[in-house]
């Protein structure tokens, strides 16, 4: 893969948005993903929200590298999770379906 900087040929001719962009998205070093669990036994239950619960974990790597990079792997500087409860859950599920109704009309 080719040097994300404005000196190579292709970042050269962009606009300055774009070397921009190439830039902000060529230095990451916060994760984040999700994980989705239920604390009940029961299979089926009438709310969906009931024993819902999602964690969220964040992965922190070292800021002096750029990532993506050519190592395949970096140390982990820090990790935390935090744990969102089924009533949170169901708030932001409210919030996007009401910025997603908004959009439309």
């Amino acid at each position: 893969m080719p040097p994300a900087d404005a000196s190579h040929c292709f970042l050269a001719a962009a606009p300055k948005r774009v070397r921009e962009a190439v830039r902000a998205a060529s230095h990451v070093s916060l994760f984040t993903y999700r994980r989705t669990w239920r604390s009940g036994t029961e299979k089926k239950v009438d709310n969906e929200f009931k024993d819902m619960h999602n964690t969220v974990y964040f992965i922190s790597v070292p800021g002096a590298r750029s990532f993506p990079g050519i190592e395949r792997r970096q140390a982990v500087v820090e990790e935390s999770e935090f744990v969102i409860r089924p009533i949170e859950l169901a708030v932001e599920a409210l919030q996007q379906k009401n910025v997603s109704i908004r959009g439309c009309t």
